[in-house]
């Protein structure tokens, strides 16, 4: 006789599946940004739903058509305009210049709103009225001009035309970020299961197959060179991290490390190799406006941006009551430099214990810029999520559930922070932070499963 509980635990998850896409295609074809408490429910509700399908997907098949069907939640965003960030105009704006021969670094977006003569087709004021900095110059690296080229190259007129194009070479990453992380799993002795942290994730698939960020990009060419280092391809390892330079400029941060994992000479070729790629990817921008512009662009992000900060914010405080007004000038550079420091010295003593994997270090070399940046948006921290999946913490799990609520500060009539939600976010993300942290302290992880690179 059947046992009709044994039929619904089976079914269970493929119902979950169904409930699961209905969210998406309801975020990315109906909400907007500001509509704050239907888009907070309905994130709530997709990200327990990603815990229940953690906790039921257990058999290799259901994982493997899981992953499958993450694929064709992504695929269903297809035709959806960005609705949580106005990023992808900017790609648009600038992939229509190069589609003309014009280098994107070296006006402003003003100059061609008071040089009307000079704007070349579908540069105009409709465009130039969606940009959300048009004060600023332009900031995305090589790679991510490249595909913004080709947007405009295949659909020179079209915004949705454009965005789609965008939107496919992310899903073709994401599909090859799959491939990498099943096989670093089986290299690291890992279980499978882990990949579903990130392919079910619902802060992965709305900040990147939704909102077109580079994360994920950024995700497939680091960990590719992780995959490419183990198996003794340094010279495609360098070609793989300097691409993920190119996309992101975040993974230089990452270069220190390479240092703990490999001899000396063998450091120095990949450096050098990665260095050479680097340059020839900038090569086509590279001018002295590029220079200049590039060098504008990090001034202003480390001396006026601040969004949901942690320990910078703690520091503005302080710099309130000392100073009387907001430090941001000099706070910027002071924490970039104790940044530098801090992965430094971390890299050191990576090279000493050789305790760690790569991505195990990536994991923290990545949260130590996050914990001192002055700006983190939601999808700056998915390549945490990804980092993790190869060690036992789990924390970005819950920080991918908490930083999504940083969009209840976006309203009708614009955006203003709170900042009981900075702290309340914070607080939770520390507190249980430091509880793995003790926990596998006390359990003496240098002596568990992980593997050296």
């Amino acid at each position: 006789m059947n046992n009709p509980l044994k039929n619904i635990n089976a079914f269970l998850p493929y119902c979950l599946l169904i409930v699961f896409l209905t969210g998406y295609l309801y975020i990315g074809y109906f909400l907007e940004r500001s509509s704050a408490i239907p888009l907070m429910l309905t994130y709530s509700i997709l990200f327990a739903i990603y815990g229940l399908l953690l906790f039921k997907l257990k058999k290799t098949a259901l994982i493997s058509f899981s992953v499958f069907f993450s694929l064709l939640i992504r695929l269903s965003l297809l035709f959806a305009l960005p609705n949580l960030s106005d990023d992808f105009y900017r790609f648009i704006w600038d992939g229509r210049l190069l589609n003309h021969g014009i280098n994107p670094f070296i006006h402003l977006p003003s100059y061609y709103i008071e040089n009307p003569t000079l704007s070349p087709e579908g540069i105009n004021r409709d465009l130039y009225l969606k940009l959300n900095s048009p004060e600023y110059f332009t900031i995305y690296p090589p790679v991510n001009q490249f595909i913004f080229w080709l947007s405009a190259l295949l659909s020179p007129n079209s915004i949705v035309g454009s965005v789609i194009v965008i939107r496919v070479f992310i899903l073709l990453t994401e599909a090859g970020n799959f491939y990498i992380i099943d096989k670093l799993l089986n290299i690291y002795n890992l279980p499978r299961k882990n990949l579903l942290i990130y392919a079910l994730n619902p802060l992965v698939i709305l900040e990147l197959s939704g909102n077109l960020h580079f994360e994920g990009v950024v995700v497939f060419f680091v960990l590719a060179g992780v995959y490419l280092l183990k198996r003794h391809r340094l010279l495609y390892a360098a070609a793989s991290f300097a691409l993920a330079i190119s996309t992101k400029l975040i993974p230089v941060i990452f270069l220190p490390l390479i240092f703990s994992k490999l001899s000396f000479r063998k450091t120095l070729y990949f450096y050098l190799m990665c260095g050479l790629v680097t340059l020839l990817t900038f090569l086509p921008l590279l001018s002295t406006e590029f220079v200049q512009g590039v060098s504008s662009s990090f001034s202003l992000y480390f001396k006026k941006f601040e969004f949901n900060a942690s320990l910078y914010y703690l520091l503005r405080a302080y710099g309130y009551h000392l100073q009387g007004y907001n430090i941001i000038g000099t706070a910027g550079s002071f924490l970039a430099l104790i940044t530098l420091m801090a992965i430094v010295h971390y890299a050191f003593y990576e090279s000493y214990t050789r305790q760690k994997t790569l991505p195990h270090c990536f994991l923290w070399a990545l949260l130590i810029y996050l914990s001192f940046t002055t700006t983190l948006h939601p999808w700056y921290i998915i390549p945490l999520i990804a980092y993790c999946l190869f060690t036992s913490y789990r924390f970005p799990v819950l920080w991918a559930f908490l930083i999504f609520f940083t969009y209840l500060q976006y309203k009708p009539g614009g955006f203003l922070e709170n900042l009981n939600l900075v702290l309340i976010e914070y607080a939770l993300l520390f507190a249980f932070l430091l509880w793995e942290w003790g926990r596998n302290y006390f359990q003496k992880m240098g002596l568990s499963r992980d593997i050296q690179c």
